[in-house]
C-alpha cells in the first residue's frame, strides 16, 4: 500500500505549482512568500499588496524629491534676496561697468552714462534669473500622474502617499499603510488567525533592500506602526475594503482579458 503524502508535503508541493505557474517574477521573495503561504495566506492578495506598495514607493520617492527641491528653491530664493544686498550689488554692479567701458568706451555724455547703467543692471537680473532657473523644481510628481502609477484616485488612500498630510509628523505613513493592510489580511486568513508581525514586518524590509534584525525587535516595532496608524487614521478599514475592490477589479479585468 503506497505511503499517503504528509499535510506538510501537500501543502509545499501546492506551493511550488503556485509560484512555478505566476510568480517567478518575485524571485527575492520566495521565502516570504513560502512562509506566509504556509500560514495560510491568499498569496495573489498578498502579490497584489506588495506590487501596489512598489508603485506606491515610486510615487512617495518622487513627492519627496519634489519636496526636497522645493525647499532648494526657496532657500535659493532668500540666498538671492540676501545676496543680492547692497555689497553684492555694488561689487556686481562696478565689475559689469568695468567691462562695459572695457568694451564700449568712456561715456561722454549723459545719455551714454545711462545707457551703460541699464546695460550693466540687465546683466545682473540675467545672472540672477539663469541661477534661479537652474535650481526650480519641475513639479513632475503631478496629481493626475500620481492617479496613474497607483491605478487609483480614491483621494483616502492617495493621501497616504503625501508626507505632509495632516498626521504625525515625518510619519511613514505608505509603509505604515501596507503594514495595516497585510497583518489584517494574515489576521483573519491565517489558520490561528494572528496579524504575524514579525513576518509582514520582514516583508516590507524585503521590499525596502533593508537588513533584518532581531524578531522580538521587528515585531513589537511592527506592532507599534500598525496600532499608531489605525489611531491616527480611523477610517483606515474602510480604506482596506476600497484596496479589496480595487483588487477584485484588477482580477475582473485579467480575467476579461484572457
Amino acid at each position: 500500500m503506497p505511503k499517503r503524502k504528509s499535510t506538510k508535503q501537500e501543502n509545499g508541493n501546492a506551493f511550488k505549482l503556485w509560484w512555478n505557474r505566476r510568480f517567478s517574477h518575485t524571485k527575492p521573495f520566495y521565502e516570504n512568500y513560502k512562509t506566509l503561504h504556509s500560514l495560510g495566506a491568499d498569496l495573489d492578495y498578498i502579490d497584489f499588496l506588495r506590487e501596489f506598495f512598489a508603485r506606491g514607493e515610486r510615487v512617495v520617492k518622487e513627492i519627496l524629491d519634489e519636496q526636497m527641491k522645493e525647499k532648494r528653491w526657496k532657500d535659493l530664493e532668500t540666498e538671492k534676496r540676501a545676496l543680492s544686498g547692497r555689497d553684492k550689488y555694488i561689487r556686481v554692479a562696478v565689475n559689469r561697468t568695468i567691462e562695459a567701458i572695457e568694451e564700449k568706451g568712456l561715456p561722454n555724455t549723459a545719455e551714454e552714462k545711462k545707457r551703460i547703467q541699464e546695460e550693466v543692471l540687465r546683466y545682473i537680473r540675467w545672472d540672477d534669473i539663469l541661477v534661479l532657473s537652474r535650481n526650480a523644481p519641475k513639479q513632475t510628481a503631478t496629481l493626475d500622474w500620481v492617479i496613474s502609477e497607483l491605478g487609483t484616485n480614491r483621494k483616502s488612500i492617495l493621501n497616504y502617499l503625501y508626507p505632509d498630510f495632516p498626521g504625525r509628523k515625518g510619519a511613514d505613513k505608505w509603509g505604515d499603510f501596507f503594514l495595516v493592510a497585510l497583518t489584517d489580511h494574515l489576521k483573519e486568513k491565517t489558520h490561528n488567525h494572528r496579524a504575524h508581525y514579525f513576518e509582514a514586518y520582514r516583508l516590507l524590509l524585503k521590499l525596502r533592500n533593508k537588513n533584518h534584525g532581531s524578531a522580538q525587535g521587528h515585531r513589537e516595532k511592527c506592532k507599534q506602526k500598525v496600532f499608531r496608524f489605525k489611531k491616527d487614521y480611523p477610517r483606515w478599514k474602510r480604506d482596506l475594503h476600497l484596496l479589496a475592490k480595487l483588487r477584485s477589479q484588477i482580477s475582473s479585468s485579467e480575467g476579461n482579458s484572457e
